[in-house]
């Protein structure tokens, strides 16, 4: 009797230690391929041998991330159903369950396609149109200004919505002036535009799209009274951004002033939008 339990113990429990081990070694093996021979596809492999061998649960369940990991960096399918099982078979266990779970998160973000704009929109909005704007990198906004049909109405800077077909207010119209030329900045969460007041002095400022705040980056009047012979009660005329510098520090601008006689003065200036002094790059009078 002794010697059959004694059979049975060999049996049984002698398959179930040699498993776990094999299936630690597979693991190990499994990483060492996929770390410093760069074998992604072979360690894939072996980690499907751990989850089928081992029994193990955290075990199994960090095979499943790595297997995860590296369908994600050979972009191919397969990475979501090991998160998926990690996060349905396993969700006693903390740290793998929450690798998972940013992972799908993620990737459901990157899977999901972003709605295409329509080819024409109609939109609604008080005042007449302004032809100046400037659409978002990813084709969804469009920042544009209302022009007002009487110049005592102000004129509002709008960004408009093209996938929803609505528009908001981001700068309300200020009475005998108004804002123009706008420009997303090259993070999309800037709009540099130019105002001019109506009595002569023109500005330009800077919204933070996120926090609503504005800023004022240069006031034309005070760069430019040197100039001779300019008429100071009628400009500087058209504060225009053309352009933002590609790292976000610094505006391209454009505006021009009467000259008392028919002359005028054209400017073009790189301006800091910390607020640093501007650099005529070129002017010209005509």
């Amino acid at each position: 009797m002794r010697c059959l339990l004694t059979l049975l113990a060999v049996l049984f429990l002698t398959p179930i230690s040699v498993f776990a081990q094999s299936a630690s070694d597979l693991f190990q093996q499994a990483v060492v391929m996929e770390r410093t021979q760069g074998d992604l596809l072979g360690a894939i492999a072996l980690y499907e041998r751990v989850v089928d061998a081992s029994n193990d649960r955290t075990l199994t369940a960090d095979a499943l991330v790595r297997i995860g990991q590296n369908y994600e960096r050979l972009g191919r399918d397969g990475a979501l159903d090991a998160y998926q099982r990690v996060v349905s078979d396993f969700g006693d266990l903390a740290e793998p369950v929450g690798i998972a779970r940013a992972r799908l998160a993620a990737l459901v973000t990157l899977a999901a396609p972003a709605p295409d704009p329509p080819n024409s929109i109609a939109f609604k909005v008080p005042g007449r149109a302004s032809p100046w704007g400037h659409l978002s990198a990813d084709g969804q906004r469009l920042v544009t200004i209302e022009r007002s049909n009487t110049m005592a109405d102000g004129g509002a800077l709008l960004i408009m919505d093209l996938v929803q077909n609505s528009f908001t207010t981001l700068v309300p119209g200020r009475p005998g002036g108004f804002a123009q030329s706008p420009r997303f900045s090259p993070d999309q969460n800037q709009v540099a535009y130019g105002w001019w007041d109506g009595e002569g002095r023109a500005y330009i400022e800077v919204l933070d799209l996120p926090t609503g705040s504005i800023r004022t980056v240069l006031d034309l009047h005070s760069h430019f009274s040197d100039l001779p012979g300019v008429d100071w009660t009628e400009g500087p005329f058209d504060p225009y951004v053309l352009d933002w510098t590609e790292d976000g520090s610094g505006l391209l601008v454009y505006n021009w002033v009467d000259g008392i006689g028919g002359d005028w003065y054209s400017n073009l200036m790189m301006v800091p939008v910390d607020g640093s002094p501007p650099r005529v790059v070129a002017r010209d009078k005509a």
